[in-house]
């Protein structure tokens, strides 16, 4: 926020101590306002939040999978949930595909890979587009604001201007909806 940024007015009468007191709020609790927009679209979220958690459980099973090939052929003994669970495939699944318990394994591991892309792009496809809706909603409130203000408030702004600012900060609010909440579930899982 230099000094060509129109925003940056706001702090420029306050002093470091001041910036830094508790008093002031950079990220604020506006952030929240934003959260009815996005309620609107509760069943996108949802199914949002559902993809991507599978998609992180999806994200461990080829890992797993390899486990299992690398236990099968070193020989190891099968013990424990995950020793039954691989007993399971071995004797019961694999003969109903195949004979060769290599492919096997690797039909499992590709399927591992292959549901992670697809609960990936599921969930990428729900938050980007609740990002887009709500980054639509926001901007036609934003403008019925800007329609409904007294004309004399633009007698003093150029209003190409503040309508880039508007722009974009809805642009970046949209980025946070999309890639944040993302980030956060995944953090939140894994």
């Amino acid at each position: 926020m230099g000094a060509g940024n129109p925003r940056s007015a706001q702090y420029d009468h306050l002093s470091p101590e001041e910036l830094n007191s508790a008093k002031v709020e950079i990220l604020g609790k506006q952030i929240w306002r934003v959260v009815p927009y996005g309620l609107q679209y509760k069943k996108r979220a949802l199914t949002g939040i559902l993809a991507n958690g599978m998609a992180r459980f999806a994200d461990l099973l080829p890992f797993v999978f390899i486990g299992f090939a690398v236990d099968y052929y070193a020989g190891n003994d099968t013990e424990g949930f995950f020793g039954g669970m691989r007993d399971l495939l071995d004797d019961s699944l694999f003969p109903l595909i195949t004979d060769n318990l290599a492919i096997g394994y690797g039909l499992l591991i590709f399927l591992g890979f292959a549901s992670l892309a697809v609960f990936q792009g599921i969930s990428e496809y729900c938050w980007q587009t609740l990002g887009y809706k709500v980054q639509h909603d926001l901007r036609l409130d934003a403008t019925r604001s800007l329609i409904d203000m007294e004309a004399s408030y633009y007698d003093l702004r150029q209003t190409g201007q503040l309508m880039s600012v508007l722009s974009a900060d809805v642009n970046q609010l949209e980025d946070v909806i999309s890639d944040a909440s993302t980030s956060i579930i995944r953090i939140i899982v894994t």
